[in-house]
C-alpha cells in the first residue's frame, strides 16, 4: 500500500542518514583497509548520496570505490527487474514478451528511459552539456518524488507501524553489514 511504501522509504532514508556517520566510525574502529571500507560502504547503504557522503568521509579512495560498488549494485537491478518482469508477465499471460514492442509491457518506463540514456551516454551520443542538464533534472525529480512519498506518510501510520518498520529496517541493515563483514573476512 502507498503508506507502507512511504514508511519503507522513510526508514531506508533515516538509516542511510545514520549510516553516513556510523559506517565511517565502524571503518575507523575496525581499522579496515580501504578495499574493505569500499565494499562495506558501497554494499550496505541504499542511496547513492549516502554512499558518497559516507565514503568520502573515510577518504577519497573509499569515496570513489564505494560509489563504483553502489553503481554496480544499481546496474545489477536491471537483469533482476527484467527477470521478475518476464516471470510476472508469464503468470499474467502477456504474449510476445520477447519482441521489442512488448518490452514496454515488462519494464517500467523510467527503467527503459534509464537504459536508453545510459546506452546513448556510453556510446558518446549524449554530449556532456546535455548529460549535465539531465543530471540536474534527475536530482530535482528525485527530490520531488521523495518529498511526495514522504508527504503521503500519515502521522497515525508512522506512530502505529513506524517502530516495527524501523526495527525491521535496523535488523536487515545490521544483517547486511554483518554478512559483508563475514564475507570480507572469509575472502
Amino acid at each position: 500500500e502507498e503508506e507502507e511504501v512511504a514508511l519503507s522509504v522513510g526508514v531506508v532514508n533515516l538509516l542511510g542518514t545514520v549510516g553516513i556517520f556510523v559506517l565511517p566510525a565502524l571503518v575507523f574502529a575496525l581499522q579496515a583497509p580501504a578495499d574493505d571500507a569500499i565494499v562495506l560502504t558501497g554494499g550496505s547503504l541504499h542511496a547513492v548520496g549516502h554512499v558518497v557522503a559516507a565514503g568520502y568521509t573515510v577518504s577519497e579512495e573509499v569515496g570513489v570505490g564505494a560509489t563504483a560498488v553502489k553503481m554496480g549494485r544499481i546496474a545489477l537491478l536491471i537483469p533482476i527487474v527484467l527477470f521478475l518482469a518476464l516471470r510476472q508477465s508469464r503468470r499474467r499471460g502477456i504474449q510476445d514478451t520477447a519482441a521489442p514492442r512488448g518490452l514496454h509491457k515488462l519494464l517500467p518506463g523510467y527503467l527503459l528511459g534509464f537504459l536508453v540514456l545510459a546506452a546513448a551516454r556510453t556510446a558518446g551520443f549524449l554530449p556532456d552539456a546535455v548529460a549535465a542538464v539531465l543530471g540536474d533534472l534527475a536530482k530535482i525529480a528525485l527530490t520531488i518524488a521523495m518529498a511526495g512519498i514522504g508527504l503521503q506518510l500519515q502521522l497515525r501510520v508512522l506512530l502505529r507501524q513506524g517502530p516495527r518498520a524501523l526495527l525491521a529496517g535496523v535488523l536487515v541493515w545490521a544483517g547486511q553489514i554483518g554478512f559483508l563483514l563475514l564475507g570480507l573476512r572469509l575472502l
